[in-house]
């Protein structure tokens, strides 16, 4: 049986899922020359790959929602579909790589007000990876709490799993960037119409 928590998760990530998927049938638009180009080429193909890579990252997290809310796998078995990644200096590199990947963009494009939503998204998820892996070299436990999740540093947690947190981390982080890829692509020339005289 599948508990309400369990299809709000699955619900979320096919929203994200559905949303990246979306970009494959979009058309494309002519820019206003007179703007200039926000998104040449090389960075339209750099903002892709980030999106790319980052909703495989969701995937993974997906998977492991399924594995412990749905094949109700144990912890030490629901890792995605990839487990040999699922590790702190895994987690803590991939949070920098897009973070990194957030803060180059933003600069790219500052105009682009999902790109500064994604950033602040990102940059929280970052600090509680480097909560994470501080604790992990610390005390060489792998799997800890962190900032938010149940039990964590700031105020015991919320009541919620460090899965679950991180699945709801990355795919909030997913959505704006998501918009943000979208923005620049959809940005075009106001459409006007040109009578004809007969």
């Amino acid at each position: 049986m599948v508990d309400a928590q369990a299809r709000w998760l699955i619900a979320a990530s096919a929203i994200a899922i559905v949303a990246v998927v979306s970009l494959l049938v979009l058309p494309e638009r002519t820019r206003d020359p007179r703007r200039g180009l926000n998104l040449t080429e090389g960075w339209r193909f750099f903002f892709t790959a980030v999106l790319a890579f980052q909703l495989g990252h969701v995937g993974e997290h997906t998977a492991q929602m399924i594995q412990l809310h749905v094949l109700d796998l144990p912890a030490s078995q629901a890792r995605g579909l990839i487990g040999v990644l699922d590790i702190e200096w895994v987690h803590f590199l991939w949070s920098t790589a897009v973070l990194i990947a957030t803060i180059v963009l933003a600069r790219r494009l500052p105009q682009n007000r999902w790109l500064l939503l994604a950033l602040i998204l990102a940059t929280w998820h970052e600090l509680e990876h480097v909560t994470l892996m501080a604790t992990y070299l610390r005390t060489g436990v792998s799997g800890t709490a962190g900032l938010l999740a149940s039990g964590g540093l700031i105020g015991g947690g919320l009541p919620i799993s460090r899965p679950d947190l991180h699945f709801l981390y990355n795919s909030m982080l997913t959505i704006p960037l998501f918009l943000a890829f979208r923005a620049e692509v959809l940005r075009r020339a106001p459409v006007t119409l040109a009578l004809r005289r007969v």
